[in-house]
């Protein structure tokens, strides 16, 4: 199936997604782009944590809609916020400045930036490798906003299956 393009970038490319590497590409392109919504909640998630510090019982309906909330913010703006919420760690700080950058791009400027590579098959692995590359950072900072909210559970003194049996009872909604 051949798809044509009205934009200027990709006026005249009339590339077809049946090539080799272009499902793969896109697919890739899908998952990086959940990792950075995972990276998101895992931001949101912390920041109603903290906030909560004291009254850990919230019911599902205000954690839904506070949840909800947060969701309308940017990843700059979670991030700043968490800034003001606790001290992050210097190494994570930075982190998260370079991943909010890696999702800028690859939302706003990844498959723009590449032009008219798109359409040649020969520049498909590239723009691969360069997206799984980026998952690979995003799944790096998940697993330390993890370790984050490991600590932040431990301040909280709430025993695991506290919140693994509240975390099921509040995203059921």
């Amino acid at each position: 199936m051949e798809v044509k393009h009205n934009s200027k970038i990709m006026k005249n490319t009339g590339f077809d997604y049946s090539r080799l590497g272009y499902k793969e590409m896109f697919a890739n392109y899908g998952l990086v782009s959940l990792k950075a919504q995972a990276i998101e909640k895992s931001l949101a998630t912390l920041i109603i944590a903290i906030n909560h510090i004291g009254n850990y019982k919230i019911n599902p309906l205000k954690f839904r809609a506070i949840l909800n909330q947060e969701d309308k913010r940017t990843m700059g703006k979670l991030i700043q916020d968490l800034r003001q919420k606790m001290s992050i760690p210097s190494d994570l700080e930075k982190e998260l400045d370079e991943v909010l950058g890696k999702r800028n791009y690859l939302i706003h400027h990844f498959f723009t930036s590449k032009g008219l590579d798109i359409g040649k098959t020969n520049q498909i692995p590239l723009m691969n490798k360069e997206i799984i590359e980026i998952g690979n950072r995003f799944q790096a900072t998940i697993k330390k906003l993890d370790e984050v909210m490991e600590q932040v559970q431990n301040i909280l003194a709430i025993p695991m299956e506290q919140i693994d049996k509240e975390a099921k009872n509040l995203f059921k909604l």
